[in-house]
């Protein structure tokens, strides 16, 4: 299932529904790049130990997410900073100065707070409609349509986020 803030409505409600028909032909998409975002559940120092640091596996989810576009001539990169909350809290620079045509974050309950606050950092006139999360913390679709995220997608991701590209004019 996806969510999408309402048009014209950023940040301020939900309404359930499917995506668009597509104004493109199959196959073709005027999204060309897309950036799938990984962050920590807070800011500040990390709490991993020594032990935890050497265990850190990257961000698999997101990159299957990648591989899924990419086969579709979709340019995706995966920026995960689960790890590295200095950095994560600079990450919309990052985004702001490459500007995306979409910019999907993975989000848990415990950090959709973090996410919030990155979303909400986004340049406004550029992104306006093109954010998504989803993932576990997908689960609080209300309060994150009350931010600065536009799709909140719930569900076997590889199929979502084609829906969601598809969709996209």
């Amino acid at each position: 299932m996806v969510r999408f803030c309402p048009s014209g409505t950023r940040g301020g409600g939900t309404t359930p529904a499917a995506p668009s028909p597509a104004r493109f032909r199959p196959g073709e998409s005027p999204v060309r790049r897309v950036a799938f975002v990984s962050l920590p559940i807070q800011d500040g120092t990390p709490y991993l130990s020594a032990f935890e640091r050497l265990q850190v596996r990257p961000s698999v989810g997101l990159r299957y997410l990648a591989a899924v576009l990419e086969r579709r001539g979709i340019q995706a990169d995966v920026i995960d900073l689960m790890h590295d909350p200095v950095a994560a809290a600079r990450v919309h620079e990052t985004l702001n100065r490459q500007r995306y045509d979409l910019v999907g974050f993975y989000m848990t309950s415990a950090s959709r707070r973090v996410v919030m606050q990155a979303a909400a950092r986004l340049d406004p006139d550029w992104y306006a409609g093109r954010v998504l999360a989803g993932g576990p913390g997908a689960l609080h679709a209300e309060e994150v349509l009350h931010s600065a995220i536009d799709v909140v997608a719930h569900g076997e991701a590889e199929d979502t986020i084609l829906r969601i590209v598809d969709a996209h004019d």
